[in-house]
């Protein structure tokens, strides 16, 4: 904890006293502020313990603004999110881009080597310069004519990508420790259709888009809190059936002939009633209760909403009450 806390405060003063030698594609002032307001969303996603939103700005941040800083960032919050293969990939980028920076790579070099032996690492050499991605997902920070990018053990569809809409598909089945090599040359770029009149003739680095946590209560407390009621339901069934029968109408009759309400045989059945109203108002609040969990608060996969209502089946009766046999919910989900 205490070592987040000491990241949170220097995070921003490590970005402004980054090395500030002017580049020929140095970031303009828009890219620069968009830049900062990215990376202090990752730091404050950081110390919130949300580790992939984190390192989604700060690879936003970087996109932006290239900086070892934001870098480093990302390397540490994706390991942080248990996302190997992502820690790796960024680690390798900086391996390859930063070898002169010896904090950055001493990180890089100590990601690659924790977590490279169980991840299979595909090297992409392609002309000219072109972007990977896996999975549907883009893998790389920037376009290069040489990318590294590690996957999980498994089958992974890759795309290299160029621009001019061109393109190759490769199947790559990941190995643990695993390595291969993909040698390609972009085909023949296609022809651009006519300008679109007012189009915009550059647009923004790609970037990803952050996950917003899911909202609402898992189902399962739906589920638990309709076993609940279902078991209030069984109890008050049985209590009313008990009730009918013990002592029942006739031993009633036989015992307190001639006797008023203090008869013992008939103040039994009036607590056996008592006892089932209690049940059957237990019952019916534990559903109605189910019910608006399912409809108001429970998110479900679908995306529709549960339409649940209680139900209490009345038969039989001792004295001048009816009593339950069945209670519980039904409806659609």
């Amino acid at each position: 904890m205490r070592s987040r806390q000491l990241f949170a405060a220097l995070a921003p003063l490590a970005l402004l006293v980054a090395p500030a030698v002017a580049a020929a594609d140095e970031p303009s002032p828009e890219r620069l502020k968009s830049a900062a307001e990215e990376y202090d969303k990752g730091r404050r996603a950081y110390i919130a313990n949300e580790f992939e939103q984190a390192a989604t700005h700060f690879e936003n941040a970087y996109r932006d603004a290239p900086r070892a800083e934001a870098l480093r960032s990302a390397i540490r919050a994706r390991g942080s999110a248990k996302q190997p293969a992502r820690a790796a990939t960024l680690a390798a980028f900086a391996q390859a881009k930063y070898a002169g920076d010896s904090g950055t790579i001493e990180l890089a070099n100590k990601t690659v080597q924790e977590l490279s032996p169980s991840l299979h690492a595909l090297v992409v050499r392609c002309q000219p310069e072109c972007s990977v991605l896996s999975d549907g997902r883009l893998a790389t920070l920037t376009e290069g004519t040489s990318q590294t990018v590690y996957l999980e053990p498994g089958a992974h569809e890759v795309i290299v990508a160029w621009s001019g809409d061109r393109s190759h598909k490769a199947r790559v089945v990941g190995k643990a420790g695993g390595r291969e090599e993909l040698s390609l040359t972009a085909p023949a770029e296609k022809k651009p259709p006519p300008a679109a009149s007012g189009a915009a003739s550059a647009s923004a680095p790609a970037r990803d888009t952050p996950k917003e946590p899911a909202k609402g209560l898992h189902p399962v407390v739906f589920f638990v809190a309709g076993g609940v009621t279902l078991v209030a339901a069984g109890a008050t069934v049985w209590s009313g059936l008990d009730t009918l029968e013990n002592p029942g109408k006739d031993a009633v009759r036989r015992d307190c002939a001639g006797q008023d309400e203090s008869c013992p045989t008939y103040q039994k059945g009036r607590d056996a009633q008592l006892r089932t109203n209690v049940l059957l108002g237990v019952t019916g609040g534990l559903a109605l209760v189910t019910g608006v969990i399912g409809v108001f608060f429970t998110r479900w996969s679908s995306g529709e909403k549960a339409a649940v209502a209680p139900f209490v089946l009345i038969g039989g009766d001792a004295g001048n009450s009816a009593l339950p046999s069945g209670a519980g919910l039904r409806g659609r989900f």
